[in-house]
């Protein structure tokens, strides 16, 4: 197993790992979001031809993306309207049978004696549904 040392829980002011993420350090979101809310000046803004104008890294990726489905990219229009829009939801259609199986006990009085590998169980193709339609109940499936 392990050093046993570590599963004893710290002791009060025992350091267990002295080198371990200095205080006050960032995590990688907040890295993340602090590049992209940079702001920068552009010297023309790409669409409006204006001078001077000052974008944040946020809105110069989302302008490309922009410039990218006008040329025709399907993935960057999908991942655009994703975001205004919302993901179209999977829709899944299920058809559901009124017919009920029952199961029978497989033994001597049937066909032969029960599979050693299948449990005991009737293949699939012994299974009968029932002649009622059945209304549900125990045995059946």
């Amino acid at each position: 197993m392990g050093n046993e040392q570590y599963l004893k829980p710290a002791k009060p002011g025992e350091i267990r790992n002295p080198k371990g993420k200095p205080k006050g350090t960032k995590n990688m979101a907040t890295v993340i979001r602090e590049i992209l809310d940079t702001k920068l000046t552009l010297k023309e803004h790409p669409i409006t031809k204006k001078a001077g104008v000052k974008m944040t890294v946020r809105e110069m990726i989302t302008l490309a993306m922009v410039k990218e489905a006008q040329q025709g990219n399907v993935s960057a229009y999908k991942e655009l309207t994703d975001r205004l829009e919302g993901k179209v939801k999977d829709k899944l259609d299920l058809e559901v049978s009124q017919k009920l199986l029952t199961l029978k006990p497989f033994g001597p009085d049937d066909k032969g004696e029960p599979d050693a590998g299948n449990g005991g169980l009737l293949p699939i193709s012994q299974l009968q549904p029932e002649a009622d339609g059945g209304a549900g109940g125990a045995g059946e499936i």
